[in-house]
């Protein structure tokens, strides 16, 4: 029994170290693994940040991409023509002769003077082209080209249309958005009728193409500007530019 005792009293010993052993040994994994888990979460999280605001940035920071777009809208009433009649105003002189008098003595008076000789005539100058009406010819030469091709007829300039489209290009510019309504909520067919014309039909617009080809590439690569530049029941066109931003208007009339 002595023995015994002992014994026991060892093995038992033992069993309670090898118990507290396993103990810690599974909290020391449970910690490594959380430690593993939350780095592998930490990681990607702060990495995926850091690439969207890289990606922001540089899409920010680059040159600005050329935008274009279209809009077309139904034509309004009959087109009304205002007749602007100019009178001209003509003075006749008449010239009054007075019988001279005559005495029995007589005295020689000097002549008069000749009169001045008249100014010489001047020749009207012709009121200064915009600086853009080279691209902006180009551009309507480009857009009867394609309907050439396309089986449409030529469209011809209006100087209605053309103030209308050069207005809203200078406007954009001045007061930096882009848009086929005014800030005030303008519309474009409204522009085109404050004009004078009263047939709006469409109106293309672009920004940042520095070439009536450059242009022409964009709006032709999109399906509502193509439809617009080549709708046969279109006959008229007004096309502006601004180079502060390069922004582009084409108006179309019926």
């Amino acid at each position: 029994m002595s023995d015994t005792r002992p014994r026991r009293a060892t093995i038992k010993a033992s069993l309670v170290a090898l118990t507290a052993g396993a103990i810690i040994a599974g909290v020391a994994t449970m910690l490594n693994q959380a430690t593993t888990e939350r780095r592998g979460l930490e990681v990607p999280t702060v990495e995926g940040y850091n690439a969207a605001n890289n990606q922001a940035r540089q899409a920010g920071s680059g040159t600005a991409t050329a935008d274009a777009t279209a809009l077309s809208g139904a034509g309004g009433a009959s087109s009304s023509t205002s007749a602007t009649s100019s009178s001209s105003a003509s003075s006749s002189s008449s010239a009054s002769s007075t019988p001279a008098s005559t005495s029995s003595q007589t005295s020689e008076q000097p002549a008069p003077p000749p009169p001045p000789p008249p100014p010489p005539a001047t020749t009207p100058q012709a009121p200064p082209s915009s600086p853009n009406a080279g691209e902006a010819a180009k551009v309507v030469q480009l857009v009867n080209q394609e309907r050439q091709d396309a089986g449409c007829d030529a469209l011809k300039v209006d100087s209605r249309l053309t103030n209308a489209a050069q207005a809203h290009s200078t406007d954009m510019a001045q007061r930096n958005y882009f848009d086929h309504t005014t800030p005030e909520g303008v519309t474009f067919d409204q522009r085109i009728r404050a004009a004078g014309y009263q047939q709006p039909a469409a109106e293309n617009i672009a920004k940042g193409q520095r070439s009536a080809d450059a242009v022409m590439n964009s709006w032709m690569n999109s399906s509502g500007h193509r439809r617009n530049i080549l709708n046969c029941a279109y006959s008229t066109i007004g096309v502006g530019l601004d180079t502060n931003g390069w922004l582009w208007t084409q108006d179309f009339g019926f």
